[in-house]
């Protein structure tokens, strides 16, 4: 079961890696000279094409919309990834029965000893 933790916790680290990649790339693509030359063109002619003006400017605030959920979502899967590491490294693994006999050992030892 802790290996099935400890590959949660790979997934979820990988999957936030990806997320930051995604959103990096998405404001890359926004705030290019292209995008920006794009919405000032859209915007001086809002009067004489108002239909392609408001696409343009639609296109551009969905990929910035994309890029700020890549980021939430890159945000939110790592810090759950953070929390996950600290549950499952801060939990012990159950006992073996190799362990009991090494306690048992220690104890029987460290009676020898005060005796």
């Amino acid at each position: 079961m802790r290996i099935v933790a400890w590959i949660w916790v790979a997934v979820l680290f990988l999957f936030s890696g990806l997320c930051f990649v995604a959103a990096f790339q998405m404001a890359k693509v926004v705030g290019s000279p292209e995008a920006q030359q794009l919405e000032r063109t859209a915007i001086g002619l809002a009067r004489w094409a108002p239909y392609q003006a408001a696409e343009a400017l639609r296109s551009l605030r969905s990929q910035a919309a994309l890029g700020d959920l890549a980021l939430w979502l890159g945000l939110g899967s790592s810090g759950l990834g953070i929390l996950c590491f600290v549950i499952v490294a801060a939990t012990r693994r159950a006992p073996s029965e190799d362990d009991v006999e090494d306690d048992e050992d220690d104890e029987q030892m460290a009676r020898i000893r005060r005796l």
